[in-house]
């Protein structure tokens, strides 16, 4: 990759988080509480309310938007191939400059381990992940897969969704409120302590010469499990009779966070968070718990396959357009 494909993708990394952003929080807030009448039910203003939880989460959301300080740090001051805790003059800059929106051959710990280990270019096993559009279809196949398995075992869920003021309002509102908006704001706030504990790690790495290695040894063995205990803490209030349920928070927030570091994705954590969210709402809301597991199992049955087809077309296209260039002798 030039220096100047490598800018594009991470503006692009910046392009497609804040288009996710305000789509998942805002513009369907706005659909959830104005179209689909979800503020008309909310006359007793309260946090518990549809409106109250919205503007408590409309911090969460501003917050969860300034995670794009990142990977904006990162194209001011990084270059193409250098990892942020292998600066060769690190300041406190560099602090700003870890992000694992979609960066996988730079800050991914298995792409890394890989290419350590020999496996270039092509021959590294996770070269798949290199695709954005790839990762996040994978993302929502996997943990769609999930969510669809706890409408039929809800124990699997790993976590519950706190209930708001009983309201006659549609599942789509309902859902809305309860997964969307929730999840993007939530990990948003999440991965901002992650990312800034991430850069602490890459500057101390870098400073004493630790080498990118220890970076990650540090952010898989110290700092993803700190962000388990903050997860927990932060939902400490409303789980707080129930030693299970924050088991539970800390389990997501220390895998997810592994997770992320170890793809350079944020997408999975994010997936995992909403499915889990709306596979609770989904089965709470339904009147048949079996009617419902049919038409989700028929919509993700649907996309896995367009999903694939997909694939093979992108490949045979690219297979043929190799196949038609003329190399000049």
């Amino acid at each position: 990759m030039s220096e100047g494909s490598w800018i594009r993708t991470e503006a692009k990394e910046i392009i497609i988080y804040l288009f996710t952003g305000i789509f998942m929080t805002i513009l369907l807030g706005v659909v959830g509480g104005l179209i689909l009448k979800g503020f008309d039910y909310s006359e007793n203003f309260n946090v518990s309310s549809y409106l109250g939880a919205y503007i408590v989460y409309f911090f969460l959301i501003l917050g969860s938007l300034f995670l794009i300080i990142f990977p904006i740090s990162r194209l001011i001051s990084g270059h193409h191939g250098e990892h942020p805790a292998d600066t060769p003059k690190p300041s406190w800059f560099t602090i700003f400059t870890v992000s694992l929106i979609h960066s996988p051959e730079e800050n991914g710990a298995l792409y890394r381990m890989f290419d350590y280990l020999g496996f270039k270019q092509n021959k590294n096993p996770m070269r798949w992940s290199l695709s954005m559009f790839r990762c996040f279809m994978l993302a929502i196949i996997i943990f769609g897969t999930l969510g669809l398995l706890q409408i039929g075992y809800p124990q699997l869920a790993i976590s519950s969704v706190p209930n708001t003021v009983a309201q006659q309002i549609s599942p789509a509102s309902d859902v809305i409120f309860g997964a969307g908006i929730p999840s993007f704001s939530e990990n948003g706030i999440l991965s901002l302590i992650f990312f800034f504990l991430l850069g602490v790690d890459a500057y101390i790495c870098s400073k004493f010469r630790w080498g990118v290695s220890t970076f990650f040894i540090i952010g898989l063995l110290v700092i993803s499990p700190l962000m388990g205990v903050t997860w927990m803490l932060m939902h400490g209030l409303i789980y707080s009779g129930s030693e299970s349920k924050l088991f539970a928070t800390f389990l997501f927030g220390w895998l997810g966070s592994t997770i992320t570091l170890l793809t350079a994705n944020f997408f999975f954590w994010l997936s995992w968070h909403f499915f889990n969210n709306a596979s609770i709402k989904l089965s709470n809301l339904a009147v048949s718990r079996a009617d419902v597991f049919f038409i989700y199992l028929i919509c993700l049955v649907l996309l896995i396959i367009l999903y694939i087809v997909g694939e093979i077309l992108v490949h045979r296209y690219k297979k043929r357009h190799q196949e038609q260039i003329i190399i000049p002798r």
